[in-house]
Formats: structure tokens, sequence, C-alpha cells
């Protein structure tokens, strides 16, 4: 009973502390926690489904001027929409829009490796020689990956995997960088939020949903875990979220090991018996032995009881009474 209860608040402080860590980070703008990295990269016969949550994880939309420049002014528009910019603010906008515009172009649809090119990427390669590569190994790679079933194909796809990332991360570097300019003149123009709680809340705002379903969730589910509060809503919770981690990079033969993986595993690991643990905290009421269900059950049965009593005494006030 209260190994139980020890395991349910073990796993509880992991839940809460990772998701306040990746809360804290974030609202500070050290290090904002982002899962599109991860879902990017996903493996197993799932891949397409988490890969399908991230918004353009290959970089292909972002490299063609065509997808390009409507993300930035729809980016820009949806901006404008939220915090009501003046006519002053949205032309230092539209300028910025139109400057960005030309260095694209020129970027992605250039004939030779111009000055704006060469100033973000050292490399004598041709702007669209490099894009044209990066597609051929793009194709290339993920014909590897859907037919790789020895483990020395699973090192050829992890080489070509990392090569893949190396080519997708330089070809984007002046596309993020231009990005993040766009953003930067946005954010001088945001709005301060009127209020303590709105101001606390102002850095997650423009996140994606992912990303704060994960950071809250992980926070949440783990503060009930702890404190025994919901505690098999929050078991349930955790379990599905514990899944979806599992299934977005399993260690089932045919699939690539996953190198940020602290060891080597086979079907079973850490992610898996979590999972085992919390099943056990499904149909085993440990938040009703030591935590805040407790107090909430004894309030229900409480609540019953005096409900109970009440329906009897009324029933029997309406008895008629019988003349001896």
């Amino acid at each position: 009973m209260i190994l139980l209860v020890v395991l349910r608040m073990a796993i509880g402080w992991h839940f809460f502390y990772e998701g306040t860590w990746k809360i804290s980070e974030t609202s500070k703008g050290v290090k904002p926690f982002s899962a599109q990295g991860y879902l990017s990269h996903t493996q197993g016969p799932f891949r397409d489904t988490f890969r399908g949550m991230v918004d353009d994880p290959d970089g292909t939309e972002r490299l063609n001027i065509a997808d390009l420049l409507p993300r930035w002014e729809g980016r820009a528009l949806a901006f404008r929409r939220e915090h009501g910019l003046n006519e002053d603010q949205w032309a230092k906008v539209e300028d910025k829009l139109a400057e960005l515009q030309i260095l694209a172009t020129e970027y992605l649809e250039g004939d030779d490796g111009s000055k704006p090119i060469d100033a973000y990427v050292e490399e004598d390669t041709l702007s669209r020689s490099r894009q044209e590569r990066y597609r051929k190994e793009l194709a290339a790679f993920r014909t590897a990956e859907s037919h790789a079933e020895m483990s020395f194909e699973d090192e050829r796809v992890a080489e070509a995997r990392s090569k893949l990332n190396s080519s997708r991360n330089m070809l984007l570097t002046p596309i993020k960088t231009w990005t993040a300019e766009l953003d930067a003149l946005l954010f001088e123009m945001k709005s301060e939020p009127k209020g303590w709680l709105a101001a606390k809340l102002d850095p997650f705002l423009d996140r994606d949903f992912i990303d704060n379903v994960t950071m809250w969730g992980l926070a949440l589910g783990g503060a009930c875990l702890l404190l025994g509060l919901f505690s098999r809503v929050a078991a349930v919770g955790s379990i599905v979220f514990l899944a979806m981690i599992y299934l977005s990079w399993p260690p089932w033969p045919g699939v690539a090991a996953n190198p940020a993986s602290p060891g080597h595993y086979l079907i079973v690991n850490p992610i898996l018996i979590e999972m085992l643990a919390l099943f056990v905290m499904v149909w085993i009421p440990t938040g009703r032995w030591a935590g805040l269900d407790a107090l909430l059950h004894r309030m229900v049965i409480g609540r019953q009881g005096r409900f109970t009593e009440d329906i009897e005494r009324r029933r029997l006030e309406q008895v008629p009474v019988t003349e001896a």
C-alpha cells in the first residue's frame, strides 16, 4: 500500500518537474520548449501521423517562394487582427515584408550565389543546386527509411538522417533568420497584456497548441498524481501521453534506435514501464489511501448519507398515522 502511494508520487513528481521546467524556460524566453524537433524525426509505423502534427517538418514549403511569402503575410495579418496595429505600424510591417520578399526571392530563385545567400550560408554551391540536392536526399532517405530491416541498414539510415538534417538546417538558416526579423518587428509593436494573469500567460499565447498541451499537461497531471487529486483521471491522461511518446519512436525490431535514448532497449523501455505502473494506479485508488481524493471521497459520502436521511424522513412524514 505504502509502496504504491510512493510510486504514484514519484511518477507525479517526474511529470510535474518536467512540465514546470518547460513552462519556466518558455516564460523566461531562455530556451522555449518546442515539440516540433522531436515530432519531425519520429520513427516507426506511426511516423507519418506524428510528423503530420508539425507544420512543414521537412522545410520544403519554406524553400518554395510560392508558399513562403503567404506564410509571412499570413503571420503578419494574424498579428494585426489580434493586436490592432495602426496605419503607421502596419506600413512598417509592409516595408519589412517587401524587404524580405526581395531577399527570399533572390535566395530561392536566384541563378547564382548572391551576397544575401553567402552572408548566411558558407558554401560555393549555387542556391538552386543546393535545393535540388536536398530534395533528392530527402526522397532517397524516405525510401531507405521505409525499407530498413537489418541493423546495418539502420546505421545507414541514421547516417543519412544526420546528413539530411545538416542540409536542411543549412538551407533554412536564412529563412529562419528572416522570419525571426519579422517576429522581432511584430514583437516591438505588441500591446502590453492587461492584468497579472494575462502577463504571465502571454509567452504561451503565440505558441503551438501541441507545445502548450505538453507543458501544461505534464505540470497539471503530475501535480494531480503527486497530491492524489483525481488520481485515476490523471493516471489515464498520463498513460495516453506516454503511449504517444512510446509509439512515436517505439523500440521495436526494424525501427531505428533513438540516438537520444540513454540506453539500448527492445520492446520494453522506461516509458513502457512507467505506463504499466500507471495502469495499476487506474485500478487501485491510491489517492483515497493518501491524497486529496480521500477528502473528496469523505465529502461525497457524507453528502450522500445526508441526502438518504432526508429522503427517508420525508417518506416517513407522508405515511398516514393509523388509529389504535
